[in-house]
Formats: structure tokens, C-alpha cells, sequence
């Protein structure tokens, strides 16, 4: 008998779910959830994975029927952010762990999340919720302290964040993301305002609930940088030990902010900035690690990664208070690093190849711009001309090799028409 599995939005991080799931003798459909969404959105995505690739169009009770009817699903994965509510209603359907209306809208919207998580009475930025440009100035203004973010209410990927310095600043940026659809091609109706924490230290913690309980996978010292154009965004991510004290504080910061939001199942990575010896909840997203985690060189270090226990798990095949019980351990040191691309130009050529190599703990390019490519100023983590992996036993030697990467110009790594 033919056994059928759903992946919503199987990029990124789930990116490599199909192969997990044909593997255990199943066969795959995909859906996407925002088939008109921008075609970055597609990083890694194989489709030859798949039995049958479906866009979803709006007609949920028919993109449901013809699932049901045609495939009969054991069960819906998600893959990133963008198929968390989508997926969801599909899992209920076919009778599936799910979350229900309520918490799929707040595992999505950045200021729900955020007051139920405030309203438990943890550490959280205070948000406020507009719907036009003077609501942006009005909330910016209740807050009495600069700078301010400024999100769309579901970005993704860091999709219209801003650091905002004053009320110029908090025009000019509302004005934008409510004239400019979001990364999904869709237009952004409402935005969220929040005060800033000025933490040295942002750590992100992977889980998997079952049943109530959350389960540590992977914990990331993240490095975060503002641009020029006042986006902050994440230059590297280093997988660190999951029994070190600031690890094992973050992860159970991550499970009081689980159960504050209500989640009871499935993957999520919560994000964190230490401050004052305080862990602040910045915002949840209820699917996979966005990392390439599949990679061979994340492998070597973890004795499984966050899409493998995931498809795991949904096919039963791991008692996670076994597999997870203990804080996780690593076989090396592994860091996500990305350039950042300081000017609008159309590239020439990679010429950075040999400089980077050169790094003692180089491991491999993951993404590059290709000669004839326009690349433009970062603003999120989809504008990086350049992504690598660093791999290294030594803690130190691939500290100093982060610094090194994070200091190379991008006129030292391309050339430009």
C-alpha cells in the first residue's frame, strides 16, 4: 500500500524532509503556500523529491478535499515559516496534532506572540500592533525610548525589520512597508512596533514539543549587525554546546515561552537577546531551524539535526524523552557565516574563493553570487552576496577565522561591471 506524506513550504531548513520521508517508504506532495511569493523563498528546493507539486490558491476546502480524496496523508509537515498556518489546518483536517485558529494566528503575528509571552509575565520587548503610518508614529511614541523596531506583523527571514533612531525614521520605514508587498508578494496591512533590547548576546533555541513537553535540539549564538540602512540582520550562527550555562539558560527560557504561547507539538526556534542577565523573548517561529543543517558539516557535529528528529518523530520512530533528555553534545564547532554586500552593482566575478579558503576552518561555499548577478545592499537574509560554513575542532582558531570572513570588504571577494 502506497503511503503519502504532505510538506508544506519543504525549503530552507525542511529543505531536505522529502528525503527523510521517502526513505521511510513514503511518498511526497508539496504545496505552496504562497506560490506567488518571491523566488528566493526557494532556496534549495529540489522537486524532483516530489510525487505531485500543488499551489495553494486560496480554496482551502478544495485544496483539502483533493489531498483527502487523492493521497490520503499520513500527516503534514511544514518546512519554514510561511506554511505554519496552512499546514496546521491541514493537519486538522485529516485529524492530525494541530494548534486551532487561535494559535495559528498568534504563532504567525509578531505582536500576539509577543503579548502572550509578556502577559505570562516574561521578559519581552513592549510591542504595539498599526494598521497606518500614524498609528507607527503614535505607538513609537508611547514606547519613550529610541531606537524602536519596526517589523511587518509576519515577516520572514528578516523581511522589513528596522532599527528606527526617531520619529523621521519611524515615518519614513512605516510608510514603505505599508506601500511595499512583503516577501510572500503580499501586501503588508499591518506592523508591529517594539522597543529595543540593547542585549549584547541573541541565542536561538531549535525544539520539538510533544505532548506539552519541549524538547532541546540545537541552541545558536547568533551575530547580529545593523546595515546602514538600519536593518538588523544575522552575519553568522554558531552552534554551540548545549550544556553551556548560558545554553542551558536559553533553553529553558525557550520552554517558559512555549507554554506561555500555548504550543504543544511540532518543531519551533525561538529567538532570544540576554540582557541584564535576562533572557527577552523577541519572537517564535513554529517550524524548522532556517540553517543548513542538513549539511554534512552539521552532521558531524550533532548526533542528529532539527529536520531529522522532526521527520522522526512524525513518522514515530523516536521516544524523544529518550533521545532528548539530556543537554546535547558536540563533535566540533560549526558557524554560518554570510558577506555583506555594501553596494548596488552587477558582479563580474568571484574572485574571493582563495582568500576565504585560506581560512583554517573554511569548510565550504553555500551560496554565491554568480557573474552577471545584480546584488544590492543587505538588508535581510536573503540580500547575502556570499554564504560558507566554518568547521573547526579548535573553539578557538574558528573564532578567529569568523572575524577574519566578517572583515573582508566585497569589492576583496567580487569584481564589478
Amino acid at each position: 500500500m502506497q503511503r503519502y506524506c504532505v510538506i508544506v513550504d519543504g525549503v530552507a531548513g525542511g529543505a531536505r524532509l522529502a528525503k527523510s520521508f521517502r526513505a521511510r517508504g513514503y511518498r511526497c506532495i508539496h504545496v505552496r503556500a504562497f506560490p506567488n511569493s518571491d523566488e528566493r523563498l526557494l532556496v534549495d528546493f529540489d522537486p524532483t523529491e516530489f510525487e505531485q507539486l500543488l499551489d495553494y490558491d486560496g480554496n482551502f476546502d478544495l485544496l483539502a478535499r483533493r489531498l483527502a480524496d487523492t493521497y490520503d496523508p499520513a500527516f503534514v509537515a511544514v518546512g519554514c515559516e510561511e506554511g505554519v498556518e496552512l499546514a496546521d489546518r491541514l493537519n486538522e483536517v485529516i485529524g492530525r496534532p494541530h494548534y486551532g485558529d487561535e494559535l495559528r494566528k498568534r504563532l504567525r503575528h509578531k505582536h500576539l506572540m509577543n503579548r502572550a509571552v509578556r502577559q505570562a509575565g516574561l521578559p519581552a520587548p513592549v510591542s504595539f500592533s498599526a494598521r497606518t503610518r500614524d498609528e507607527a508614529m503614535q505607538s513609537a511614541e508611547a514606547i519613550r525610548s529610541w531606537p524602536v523596531v519596526i517589523k511587518p506583523k509576519d515577516s520572514s527571514g528578516a523581511d522589513g525589520v528596522r532599527l528606527c533612531h526617531n520619529h523621521e525614521d519611524v515615518r519614513v520605514v512605516a510608510q514603505q512597508l505599508f506601500s511595499t508587498p512583503n516577501i510572500m508578494n503580499e501586501r503588508n496591512t499591518e506592523i508591529v512596533v517594539q522597543s529595543y533590547i540593547p542585549g549584547q548576546k541573541k541565542l536561538t533555541v531549535d525544539t520539538i514539543s510533544d505532548r506539552g513537553e519541549h524538547f532541546v535540539v540545537s541552541i545558536w549564538l547568533d551575530q547580529v549587525v545593523v546595515t546602514q540602512g538600519g536593518a538588523p540582520v544575522m552575519r553568522g550562527a554558531r552552534l554551540i554546546p548545549g550544556s553551556r550555562p548560558d545554553a542551558l539558560a536559553a533553553a529553558q527560557a525557550a520552554r517558559r515561552c512555549l507554554d506561555a504561547l500555548g504550543l504543544q507539538h511540532g518543531p519551533a526556534m525561538t529567538e532570544f537577546v540576554e540582557c541584564n542577565n535576562a533572557f527577552y523573548f523577541i519572537e517564535i517561529n513554529a517550524r524548522l531551524c532556517g540553517l543548513p543543517t542538513w549539511h554534512e558539516e552539521f552532521q558531524r557535529a550533532l548526533s542528529f539535526t532539527h529536520d531529522q528528529i522532526y521527520a522522526a518523530w512524525l513518522c514515530n520512530e523516536v521516544d524523544l524523552r529518550l533521545s532528548l533528555a539530556q543537554p546535547y553534545h558536540l563533535a566540533g564547532h560549526v558557524w554560518w557565516v554570510a558577506a555583506l554586500s555594501s553596494r548596488d552593482a552587477v558582479v563580474r566575478s568571484f574572485d574571493g574563493l582563495e582568500l576565504i579558503s585560506e581560512l583554517p576552518s573554511f569548510a565550504c561555499i553555500l551560496s554565491c553570487a554568480k557573474a552577471g548577478e545584480r546584488i544590492r545592499p543587505t538588508v535581510d537574509l536573503f540580500s547575502f552576496p556570499l554564504t560558507a560554513l566554518l568547521s573547526n575542532a579548535d573553539e578557538g582558531q574558528i573564532i578567529r577565522d569568523f572575524n577574519a570572513f566578517a572583515n573582508i570588504p566585497d569589492d576583496a571577494l567580487f569584481s564589478f561591471h
